[in-house]
């Protein structure tokens, strides 16, 4: 018995492949307003503008390569996303203060473990929520 599809493990692998983009976006934005001016203010504005900015990317490209197929307007499936991924950070950051604050876990370890715990958290909460996807891609039936 097949408990994960083919293409199910095809679409996480994209998921992944866009949430490495995501990365890079916002590791870019952050990195060009701290650059620019090493301030606290300064790095929480990148960090707010990095954050809108890497979600608008996973929307693009998981909308078209993803999730392909939603018969709802953009605009609400773009609000839905940014639902989603505000939720996303809510948890990571709930998971940030257990591990630092009450675990001892060092910050520099913290993120890759968050990245680890919820890029599968995360590809559930797009595709059911954010999408509204229910089984396969419609452009890629099994």
């Amino acid at each position: 018995m097949k408990i994960v599809s083919n293409q199910a493990i095809i679409q996480f692998l994209k998921f992944t492949c866009v949430g490495a983009s995501n990365s890079v976006v916002y590791l870019g934005v952050y990195y060009l307003f701290t650059f620019a001016n090493d301030s606290t203010r300064m790095a929480m504005v990148g960090q707010a503008i990095a954050w809108v900015l890497s979600v608008t990317n996973s929307f693009i490209w998981n909308r078209k390569y993803v999730f392909p197929g939603s018969q709802k307007p953009w605009w609400l499936l773009l609000l839905r996303v940014y639902i989603c991924y505000g939720f996303s950070l809510g948890i990571s950051s709930g998971l940030t203060f257990v591990q630092v604050e009450l675990l001892g876990v060092p910050n520099t370890i913290v993120p890759m473990v968050n990245l680890l715990a919820m890029g599968p958290v995360n590809f559930f909460i797009v595709k059911y929520l954010g999408f509204g996807a229910r089984g396969t891609p419609a452009n890629n039936p099994e």
